[in-house]
Parts: structure tokens; sequence; C-alpha cells
């Protein structure tokens, strides 16, 4: 029986290969990343690039999905927040450990690449802050400093 790797976690969404975060493959299936608000503040412009990203993946044991990312405006939150026309949806797939984001017709291709940049523990009980991560997401297309929280039981 051969040992693949030393060590696998998915912290959030980011799975994690002997200590490299390799691709991004949230547990539900569906990974929906709301921008960094330090990140958005740090932008000298009204409209965001790519500030709503979200990873739906055809099957929760598939390695393959598609990635929509829409632009949104700086200084608005929820509904309306969204630039019309500005939606976008490329294929996802995991190979080889490691994502890529193909163009709908499959032409082009580039490797996302994910650092994890904060990460705030379930385990470490005391802090305000609800339990997430906080990571970069790049690739020619996009990139952006984005956050998943997990909201606690019982809220």
């Amino acid at each position: 029986k051969m040992i693949k790797y030393k060590s696998w976690e998915n912290w959030y969404g980011v799975v994690i290969i002997d200590g490299k975060e390799r691709y991004m493959r949230s547990e539900q299936g569906n990974a929906f990343m709301k921008m960094s608000q330090d990140y958005i503040d740090s932008q000298k412009v009204e409209i965001i690039k790519a500030k709503h990203v979200g990873i739906i993946l055809d099957h929760l044991w598939e390695k393959k999905g598609r990635i929509v990312v829409s632009d949104g405006y700086k200084n608005k939150n929820g509904y309306g927040d969204e630039v019309p026309g500005s939606r976008k949806e490329f294929k996802y797939v995991i190979k080889d450990d490691t994502g890529y984001v193909l163009t709908w017709d499959e032409k082009d291709c580039d490797e996302l690449k994910v650092k994890i940049i904060k990460n705030d523990d379930v385990s470490k009980k005391g802090n305000q802050d609800e339990p997430g991560i906080k990571f970069s997401l790049e690739c020619k297309w996009f990139k952006g400093v984005y956050e998943i929280s997990v909201p606690e039981h019982g809220n």
C-alpha cells in the first residue's frame, strides 16, 4: 500500500497537502467567497474586479466544475453590489493536486494559485470573529484576497 502524502488537510475549502496550499475545494461542494474588506479598502477604484468569486463543483467528490466571477462596487454590499454585465464563467479542474482555471472553450488555461494569509481556527476559543480563513487567489483572469467564514452553530 502506497502512502501518497504525509499530510492532507482541508481548511474551510483550501486544500493543503504536505504543508502547502494546493487548490480550492469546499467540503460542501460549493464555495462562495467574499472579498476581504482590507483588500477592498486598499483599491483606488470604484469598481472592484472579481469582488465575487464562487467555485461550484459538479458533484461533491468530483474534481471539476466552474468558477463564477463578477465585479462589484467598492462602496456597496449585498443586493445591487454586482456590476451589470461583469459576470464571467470559467471551467475549474483539479488535476495532479493543482486547481486550474480554463476558458469555457478550453483554449486557455492557468493555475489558480492559493495562499493562506490568516487562519482563525475554530479551536481557538475566545476570538471575537467567526472562525474562518483569509487567503489570496490569483490566475491570469482575476486576483484578490478573500474570506470564507463558518458561522458557529446556534447563531
